[in-house]
């Protein structure tokens, strides 16, 4: 059984919770519902919560990495918030060999990076290895994923829209305010 990534106990769930579940959430039941649950908010922020080591390949210039007119370099990562830096790279062009970027700067959603001899118009790659998420979770998202459990047991089936980042409309406007604060627009 894989262990529970939502940050909170069985104990706390039931205290929180504010309606009656019909469900008995004991063991392996509570773990796989919980996941669920989780799993679902992450999607509707369109980021993941759990901070862990990502690496990331983004075409350059494109969406999440360009050069601007100033001549540096600015990466804008997938996932927020940035926890730390475990390596930026480039290339040029996809057929030359990675360099290592020492000089950069983390901004709040964006990581500006000096001294790499690109240059607008390159079409090479940017290799970005980072922690992203919380650590600890805040306890608002705690909160939240108990208010979400509570709700879904009661509201039925998950929206089964591929590819959307859709905040149900079961949920309660605090539960939906959360989660637009926690989500990821790019």
């Amino acid at each position: 059984m894989d262990a529970l990534r939502a940050p909170l106990t069985e104990d706390e769930f039931k205290t929180m919770a504010v309606t009656k579940l019909p469900i008995d959430f004991t063991g392996e039941k509570y773990v796989r519902f919980a996941n669920q649950c989780w799993a679902w908010m992450e999607h509707c922020a369109s980021q993941p919560f759990t901070a862990e080591e990502r690496e990331h390949y983004y075409p350059m210039p494109g969406r999440y990495a360009n050069v601007t007119p100033a001549g540096f370099l600015t990466i804008a990562p997938k996932y927020l918030p940035i926890v730390s830096i475990g390596g930026i790279y480039y290339k040029r062009s996809y057929f030359s060999d990675w360099t290592p970027v020492n000089h950069y700067v983390v901004m709040d959603d964006t990581i500006n990076v000096y001294g790499a001899p690109v240059l607008r118009g390159d079409e090479g790659m940017v290799k970005l290895v980072y922690v992203s998420g919380y650590d600890p979770i805040p306890d608002d998202l705690k909160l939240l994923l108990a208010l979400f459990m509570s709700q879904k047991s009661t509201a039925g089936t998950f929206s089964q829209i591929a590819g959307s980042a859709i905040v149900p409309t079961w949920l309660p406007d605090e539960v939906k305010v959360a989660i637009e604060h926690y989500k990821r627009v790019r």
